[in-house]
């Protein structure tokens, strides 16, 4: 990233173990800049939401801490800052699963994400309908219980209940599971649209990588705790080894019949350490 790029948040080096035994982050080392958007990608078990967890300081109801290295939010240590500082700084997750509160309204929902504001009830209001105007669908279903709606309107709800906030930077865990193509690209669409026209910095972990590419400025490949691969999002789509063992485009196909396929896949996954050419 170029050096006068105005980084909001820098991980540097950062180590996390679970229950005093278990190392999942091996020295993680990333940047956001101000107003961009940043995609964490990999599989299950990578480190994504460990990640953001480190970041937004929500690893101790997990048994877990950071036990190396270091976290700066515009150049501040925020590592031993609570939850609830970490919002006042305008750093706000939204967990993987969506966790709306079921047996309240949408409207409801949203407006549990001003609770620490102190600009009055107008204010809120205002953005009450910014959120509106960027979640259409949530205004038609505001007096539904979220238990009744569908698993899109409360992923949008739970973004819409950050944004209710007025937050600086969203962390954004697996916006894409469980939704359907459709619903995944509208979401990713209102991502894109609130950094461009709010400003709201993003950084997101998900393991569609074809679509975080697609939306992200800059990305981040993790396997078993480690940057493996970082660049600009276009860059890293245009790479045959990103291509071949994340987007499913590279490689050349087996041309034979399923015995075929099987050897080639066989074949693909021995090679699969010798060709990722960055883990050497």
């Amino acid at each position: 990233m170029s050096a006068a790029t105005n980084i909001l948040l820098d991980v540097n080096g950062i180590e996390v173990i679970y229950n005093h035994v278990i190392l999942v982050l091996k020295g993680v080392s990333l940047q956001v800049p101000e107003g961009r958007i940043v995609a964490l990608m990999g599989g299950n078990g990578a480190g994504k939401t460990t990640t953001l967890r480190a970041v937004s300081n929500l690893l101790a109801s997990e048994r877990g801490a950071v036990t190396k290295g270091s976290i700066e939010l515009r150049g501040e240590r925020i590592e031993r800052l609570g939850t609830s500082e970490m919002v006042n700084r305008g750093v706000i997750q939204v967990m993987e699963g969506r966790h709306c509160f079921a047996h309240l309204t949408l409207e409801e929902n949203l407006l549990t994400g001003a609770y620490t504001r102190r600009d009055g009830k107008a204010a809120v209001a205002r953005t009450l309908d910014k959120v509106y105007s960027y979640f259409p669908r949530l205004k038609m279903r505001r007096l539904s219980q979220a238990a009744y709606t569908s698993g899109g309107e409360q992923q949008m709800c739970a973004i819409g209940r950050a944004l209710m906030a007025n937050p600086k930077m969203v962390l954004l865990d697996e916006p894409s599971m469980g939704l359907a193509p459709q619903i995944v690209e509208e979401v990713f669409e209102i991502v894109k649209d609130l950094n461009t026209r709010e400003g709201v910095t993003f950084l997101l972990a998900e393991q569609n990588t074809n679509m975080a590419l697609r939306y992200a400025d800059y990305g981040y490949i993790l396997e078993n705790g480690r940057i493996v691969m970082d660049g600009q999002a276009q860059l890293l789509r245009e790479n045959e080894d990103v291509k071949e063992f994340y987007l499913g485009t590279g490689g050349s196909g087996s041309g034979g019949n399923a015995a075929a396929d099987q050897r080639r896949s066989f074949r693909d996954v021995k090679s699969y350490r010798r060709r990722k050419r960055w883990l050497a």
